[in-house]
């Protein structure tokens, strides 16, 4: 029997069933999600191969190659610090299949975290349940780049998002409240030191979130205004460049919009309890937190040899450019566009009739999961390509994210009550995230939009509780959506064991449980023959594909390796290349189609011109051998 809530005398669901229901759900779905997840990530390869280029970097941090100085990285030293001692700790080594393995268990893990996060606000085990299929479905773009830090990063914000949901409801315990304000501050200060632009959107995030709920004062009044102002206008400032080029302003522009609707909802006239939350040793301990990982991951780099100049070129200095060097817009088709502006303005004039607005979150999510039945039969190819509709989520969920701010009517006298403040967190951290997927939106359109999905699983649940017929709804139409979840499950279980036992086998060192297509397995075990006989070391002639060096078993020249080294390569950095290559006689250069023109003024293009020539070719591929 349901237990009977003294004041409201609304019937309370019993959480202790509901938890042992979830618990049992979890047990049967999650070897299912296992076994689908595991044919999927051990049959996909992405050409661009970032996973061999985060791997060799790894290794090269692991043997003591100074990061950025020597070891070039685009990523933060808190990421190599930690998998340096992953890997130490477990004596596991750095290869393909174990890289796999990994993403593996983080896909898992943080579906699962999303999970219990929706129940913890929905009470619903079902919902929850669905949650955590759909979750799962959404991230399978992990598989496209194993081993990538962006997985760290959505470790991280889930965390930070459980963190500060669990510090807005800490309200009697002060001690409690620091530390869980130390915590937050700490996995905020690793995320900027993993991968700056998430870490920076996450620090806003947090940092209005503090401002918001923090005691008044003339002081703080002025820090909140100003903290919300910038929040609101960041997404349009880090793509300025672009705001102007149609296509490449809607997603700051839905950003900006979402976040100014949740602050309109949230500081309206039932904002009362969002006063006098967090005192001053909150804010200290947060800044504890992120000065202690930013710091304590900087010395760490120079203690490992790092100079100043590199650790400045590598966090902040290279990625200036790389809005203009690789930039794509994110997939949002135009009608997402409209959603999100009817959206926007129904947080001004339609925010006394909510429940006119939800079904169209309730649409778009019923819109996508309708994606991953045909998702299915399509093969991971590429990051840019959309999956589970998650630029049409973003445009029709974010705007709408205001929905969770609307203040629940009291039971008894149907009065509003105060604005929910322990959904703050998700709307905070939701709406800026999808940013993530500025300049390139690829698989950080997944991570970044994850929250926003999640924020609309809980708009589903409350379009169901105040609908007239909410009580029925809530009995059926979860189970409804898990059971079609389920059926799609076993789909595509069956389908990826069928596609995955129609691949070949690659059956080279670290790779073993890897299954590429039969042509491009029989390409690359060529090619890997063929170095292994022609050369003791190789390079790229233009996009590299770091894996062959583990799979050929050789060196690089340098710990220089990026994939697209001819635009990130510095001159000076080329010519260290030059040298090493000078010093080693029986070198190769591995030339494969690049799709795009190559930069006229690289020295080591040049290079490899004048001293290599073609000296073995299979289809596109060549490899080239110096000249007698």
């Amino acid at each position: 029997m349901p237990r009977i809530d003294p004041i409201t005398r609304d019937a309370k669901p019993n959480r202790r069933g509901d938890r042992r229901w979830l618990f049992a759900a979890w047990i049967l779905l999650t070897p299912a999600l296992l076994f689908a997840g595991f044919q999927q990530i051990f049959s996909t390869h992405a050409d661009y191969d970032d996973e061999g280029y985060v791997m060799l970097s790894i290794v090269s941090y692991s043997e003591g190659a100074p990061l950025y100085d020597e070891t070039y990285s685009q990523y933060g030293p808190f990421f190599y610090i930690a998998q340096s001692a992953f890997h130490d700790w477990t004596s596991l080594p750095v290869t393909h299949d174990t890289t796999r393995w990994k993403s593996l268990f983080v896909w898992l893990a943080a579906a699962s975290a999303i999970m219990m996060f929706l129940f913890a606000q929905t009470s619903s085990w079902k919902l929850a349940v669905c949650g955590y299929a759909a979750s799962f479905f959404h991230l399978e773009r992990l598989c496209l780049e194993p081993g990538h830090p962006q997985e760290m990063c959505l470790v991280a914000i889930i965390s930070a998002l459980i963190l500060a949901t669990s510090l807005v409801r800490q309200r009697s315990r002060r001690v409690a409240r620091t530390a869980i304000a130390a915590l937050l501050g700490a996995v905020v200060g690793a995320t900027l030191m993993v991968k700056l632009n998430i870490g920076v959107f996450l620090f806003v995030s947090a940092t209005l979130l503090l401002l918001t709920l923090g005691r008044r004062g003339r002081l703080h009044q002025m820090l909140f205004w100003a903290g919300a102002i910038g929040a609101v206008a960041l997404p349009c400032l880090v793509a300025s460049s672009h705001l102007t080029s149609g296509t490449g302003s809607i997603l700051p522009i839905i950003c900006s919009l979402s976040l100014s609707s949740i602050l309109a909802t949230a500081l309206g006239k039932n904002s009362s309890a969002l006063k006098h939350q967090l005192s001053l040793d909150v804010w200290l301990a947060f800044t504890l937190g992120v000065g202690i990982l930013v710091v304590g991951s900087c010395l760490v780099a120079i203690a490992g040899g790092t100079t100043t100049d590199g650790l400045f070129h590598g966090l902040i200095g290279q990625h200036l450019g790389f809005k203009q060097l690789f930039y794509r817009p994110a997939p949002i088709p135009l009608v997402a566009v409209v959603v999100a502006g009817v959206l926007s303005i129904g947080a001004i004039i339609g925010r006394d009739n909510p429940q006119a607005l939800r079904p169209v979150v309730v649409g778009a999510i019923l819109f996508g999961l309708t994606q991953f039945l045909p998702e299915t039969l399509q093969p991971l190819r590429h990051g840019l390509v959309d999956r589970g509709a998650a630029g049409f989520l973003l445009g029709s969920i974010a705007p709408a994210m205001w929905l969770l701010m609307i203040p629940r009517s009291d039971g008894r006298r149907g009065e509003a009550s105060a604005v929910p403040i322990e959904r703050l967190p998700l709307c905070f951290f939701a709406v800026l995230q999808p940013m993530a997927a500025y300049p390139t939106p690829g698989t950080q359109m997944a991570v970044g939009t994850l929250l926003v999905i999640a924020g609309g699983w809980i708009v589903l649940q409350d379009y169901f509780e105040q609908a007239p017929s909410g009580k029925r709804q809530m009995e059926w139409a979860p189970a409804a959506l898990a059971f079609l979840l389920t059926c799609l499950l076993v789909f595509r279980s069956a389908h990826l064991c069928d596609y995955r036992n129609r691949l070949a086998s690659l059956s080279l060192s670290g790779a073993e449980l890897m299954r590429v297509p039969p042509e491009k397995a029989s390409r690359i075990q060529w090619l890997v023959r063929t170095l292994r006989e022609e050369s003791d070391t190789f390079v790229f002639g233009g996009h590299a594909c770091n894996s062959l060096y583990f799979w050929t078993g050789q060196r690089p020249p340098t710990s220089l390796n990026p994939t697209f080294w001819p635009f990130l390569l510095r001159q000076e950095e080329q010519r260290r290349v030059i040298a090493a290559l000078g010093d080693t006689p029986r070198a190769a250069v591995v030339h494969e189609p690049f799709g795009a023109p190559l930069p006229k003024d690289s020295a080591l293009l040049k290079y490899l011109d004048e001293r290599f020539q073609p000296a073995r070719r299979r289809d596109d591929t060549e490899v080239w051998l110096p000249r007698k």
